[in-house]
């Protein structure tokens, strides 16, 4: 087992193998747990690392989304209103 210093302010050194084990780097975060006197820690994954993953079937322009919301709140306050002045308009 391997030991390392706490500076004043509060900082440890991850010795190397273990760096290389967790596959971090400098600027990784980290996450920390105790439990019975031990703490672990892990790699925080990167978010940065699942963007791209889903892709849009089709895209939209500005006025496209636009429109789309104008529709969501127009149905939106039709649903909302008294039950005698409904009228929805339910596009399929």
């Amino acid at each position: 087992m391997k030991t390392s210093s706490l500076t004043v302010k509060g900082q440890v050194s991850i010795p190397v193998h273990l760096r290389k084990l967790l596959g971090l780097a400098a600027g990784d975060r980290i996450k920390f747990a105790a439990e019975n006197g031990r703490v672990y820690l892990e790699k925080e994954p990167d978010i940065s690392a699942i963007f791209g993953i889903v892709k849009a079937r089709k895209s939209a322009t500005l006025e496209q989304m636009e429109e789309a919301i104008e529709q969501g709140w127009s149905r939106r306050a039709a649903l909302t209103a008294p039950t005698a002045k409904r009228k929805v308009a339910l596009k399929k």
